[in-house]
């Protein structure tokens, strides 16, 4: 079984990372067990580093594919070979980490919020991201969130030749707007 080893306490550190100490960790693709005694406290950052690693996944997939593809042509047929991935997902991550860039990647917000924002440009990615981690939305308060922006932008619908919303009296059902 291959074992990983710890060795990231030598590495740099960046915001948001966490060091292990030189420990052999004990993890295989099919659990953990740690060879040596773990102290509480380095049970807790290996915790962190699993929940980092998870969180990240999805972008790093997603910069492996469109590295893979730059450099090889390789397709989403490889990678669902190599990864047991299905193509929609390989697809979804691909797509996230072509659109945000990774400067514009917030650590402290799920790939799924990234996700809702990846079809705008990178200042108004970056305006709703902020708002997001500000506020704490979930993925639906974001979606929320945008739409009524996006309607409180919508001119009002005419319906005849009478503005809705004009404050006069009309007979006629508003129309709803797209």
């Amino acid at each position: 079984q291959n074992m990983v080893r710890g060795e990231l306490s030598k590495m740099p550190k960046k915001k948001n990372e966490v060091s292990v100490k030189n420990i052999d960790l004990g993890f295989s693709e099919t659990g953990w067990k740690p060879v040596e005694k773990v102290e509480y406290d380095e049970w807790e950052k290996i915790g962190s580093v699993l929940q980092q690693m998870g969180a990240s996944l999805p972008w790093w997939i997603g910069d492996w594919l469109i590295y893979g593809k730059w450099a090889f042509g390789e397709t989403y047929a490889q990678a669902i070979k190599i990864t047991g991935m299905s193509a929609d997902v390989l697809q979804n991550y691909q797509w996230v980490a072509g659109k945000v860039a990774t400067e514009d990647r917030m650590m402290e917000l799920p790939w799924s919020i990234h996700r809702v924002v990846a079809a705008f440009e990178p200042l108004t990615q970056r305006h709703w991201l902020e708002t997001a981690e500000k506020k704490g939305y979930t993925v639906n308060q974001l979606r929320s969130a945008i739409q009524l922006e996006n309607m409180a932008q919508l001119p009002p619908p005419i319906v005849g030749n009478n503005v809705m919303g004009d404050g006069e009296e009309t007979a006629v059902t508003p129309v709803a707007r797209l």
